[in-house]
This record gives C-alpha cells, sequence and structure tokens, in this order.
C-alpha cells in the first residue's frame, strides 16, 4: 500500500471512530435528556393528582417527591449508585424483621425492576420509575424507623413527644443517605438504640419461628387446674408451653400435672405479668390462648410505640412499665 492510499485509510478509520464516539455522546444525552422529560411529566401529574400508579404502585408523596427531583433539576437520583439501591432492596425485603410491611416500600416491584435493570433492553420509562419506586421506598422506610409507622399525635391530642428533623431539610438529608458510602450505617443510624426496642425484635425473630412452624395448641375451657390434679388437658397444655419456650422437656401424654409443668406454667405467667401461682385458672388460659399472630401483632405495635418515643432522649432517663410493675433507670444505656 502507498503512503497516500495509507494516509487516507488511516484518516477514514479516525472519522469512522470519532463518528461513533460522538453517536455515543449524542445518543446518552438524547438518552438523558428523555429521561428527564419523563421524570418531569411524572412528578407534575403527581403533584397535580395526588398520586401516581406506575405499573400497579401507588407512589403517593405528593409534595416531598417532586421538591426532591425539582432541587435536582429532574436527574436521576440512583444511577450512580446502583450498589446501595441493591442494598436498600433487601432492607426492606426484610423490614418485617422490624415490625414493618414490605409491601409498604414497593419490595417486589424494586426487585423485579433492579433484576431487569442489568439487562441490555430496559427501557427507559421504566428506568425512571425503578428512580421513584427507589426514591419513595427510602424516604418512607427511613420515616417509619426514625419516628414509626404511626403518627401517635392522631390517636392522641394530648401527645406532645416532638418528631422533627432538627432542623435539617428533608429533602437534603434524603440525599446524603443516598450519597452515602455506608448505605446500611446511615439506615442503622436512624433505629432507636433503646434497650427495650432491641428485646421487641428479638422477640418478635422469637415468635416468627413459632408461627411458621404451626403456632401453638388452644386448650378448652374448664375446670382450674393445679399442680397434682389428673385432667384430660393437660398434654395439651404440654405442648403448648414448649411450643412457647417455657417447657424445655420432652413432651409426654400423662394426664398429670406434674412438678416440670407447673414450673413451666409459673415461669409463663411471670412472664405474663400474672401471679405465678402454677394455677391455671380462666386468666392464665385466657393468655395461653392467645393465637401467635395475636403476639406478634401487639410486638409490632410496641416497636412502633418504642420508635415514638425514642428521639432526642438524654442519656439518663426512666422507663415506667405500667402493666409490669416496674420502673428502670438508665445510666449511658445501662
Amino acid at each position: 500500500m502507498s503512503s497516500i492510499s495509507l494516509s487516507r485509510y488511516r484518516g477514514a478509520v479516525y472519522l469512522i471512530a470519532a463518528l461513533l464516539v460522538y453517536s455515543l455522546f449524542a445518543s446518552s444525552a438524547l438518552s438523558a435528556e428523555k429521561g428527564k422529560q419523563l421524570l418531569q411529566q411524572r412528578m407534575n401529574q403527581l403533584a397535580e393528582r395526588g398520586s401516581l400508579n406506575l405499573e400497579g404502585e401507588v407512589i403517593s408523596s405528593k409534595s416531598f417527591l417532586p421538591e426532591f427531583y425539582r432541587q435536582r433539576d429532574y436527574q436521576l437520583a440512583w444511577t450512580a449508585h446502583m450498589d446501595n439501591a441493591r442494598v436498600l432492596a433487601a432492607r426492606i425485603l426484610s423490614s418485617h424483621e422490624e415490625g414493618l410491611v414490605p409491601a409498604d416500600y414497593h419490595a417486589a416491584e424494586i426487585k423485579k425492576l433492579l433484576a431487569l435493570s442489568s439487562g441490555k433492553q430496559f427501557p427507559e420509562a421504566r428506568q425512571v420509575d425503578l428512580d421513584i419506586l427507589l426514591t419513595e421506598a427510602l424516604a418512607r422506610y427511613a420515616y417509619h424507623l426514625r419516628f414509626g409507622k404511626v403518627d401517635p399525635g392522631k390517636l392522641d391530642a394530648d401527645w406532645n413527644m416532638p418528631r422533627s428533623f432538627k432542623g435539617q431539610d428533608p429533602v437534603v438529608e434524603l440525599q446524603s443517605v443516598i450519597d452515602s458510602a455506608d448505605f446500611n450505617a446511615q439506615l442503622d443510624a436512624r433505629i432507636t438504640q433503646l434497650p427495650v426496642y432491641k428485646q421487641f425484635r428479638q422477640a418478635l425473630a422469637k415468635y416468627a419461628v413459632i408461627a411458621a412452624a404451626g403456632g401453638w395448641p388452644s386448650t378448652p375451657a374448664g375446670e382450674t387446674l393445679k399442680p397434682g390434679m389428673q385432667d384430660a388437658r393437660v398434654p395439651l397444655l404440654r405442648k403448648r408451653l414448649q411450643a412457647s419456650g417455657d417447657l424445655t422437656a420432652t413432651v409426654n401424654d400423662s394426664s398429670e400435672y406434674d412438678a416440670m409443668l407447673e414450673s413451666a406454667v409459673k415461669q409463663f405467667q411471670s412472664r405474663h405479668g400474672l401471679e405465678a401461682d402454677g394455677v391455671i385458672g380462666k386468666g392464665t388460659l385466657a393468655a395461653m390462648n392467645v393465637p401467635v399472630d395475636a403476639r406478634i401483632n401487639q410486638i409490632r405495635v410496641n416497636l412502633d410505640r418504642a420508635r415514638w418515643v425514642s428521639q432526642d432522649i438524654p442519656e439518663t432517663y426512666g422507663i415506667v412499665d405500667i402493666a409490669g410493675f416496674n420502673a428502670r433507670l438508665f445510666r449511658n444505656g445501662e
């Protein structure tokens, strides 16, 4: 090949390469602009109608979300933070461990869209939808972790515990969480460190295992049972107390109310604020017959109550347990 032909060949190659680069940049710019337009359209619709339906997922943050994206000039928030998006997806899928409901945070749809987003053909409209879903999920989840799901002020007009962001702009705070290099730590920081909250979480996990195993049997009403008596309901009582962990011995079919069962009954009574006398009367039997799902709901309610009162408490504080007839003083977490 002559030097002139070689020069022309190289020039053609450079030109093609330059055109390809330009095409890629132009395509990327066009894509970003289209995404911006789609996002702005969705936020306008949300602000005007009060809700937004994204393939069956209802977005209801009619004030916060439009303002969040307006301050970003309608640029997608999660494009450079997909690792954090996957961490969020895992967190909300397991949010039942906090007594919360994964569906409240679009868990299933986010999981599906994240799986699709790794493919080559992921429509821009769905990419925008995923960004919106992630942002609302994070805003709602972080708020619920910090302040609780239910507003106590709507239940009690005299409620006077503060629920504030301490002067920080929620939009700025949310963006800092999305951008965080330690996303999990940011969310963990919003969970109360009250000892009672940790105990509730442990109890919830325990009772979830019991529920998954089928719960516990209900015991029919009858005469008051006392140690040493014979009764056909005793084997059922053993199974009930073994299911909740109060009876650790091997269950047998004896109808005798023996010393081992008495010890288990006393432990159950003590845990439930009942007189630990080993006598199974109406009160103790009623407590035993509360279904495991009802106990789980009680724990979930109390987890939320703990979130209500966990903000801005001093290092030294007191907790009065009215039902349990005790009071505790805490200093430096002890």
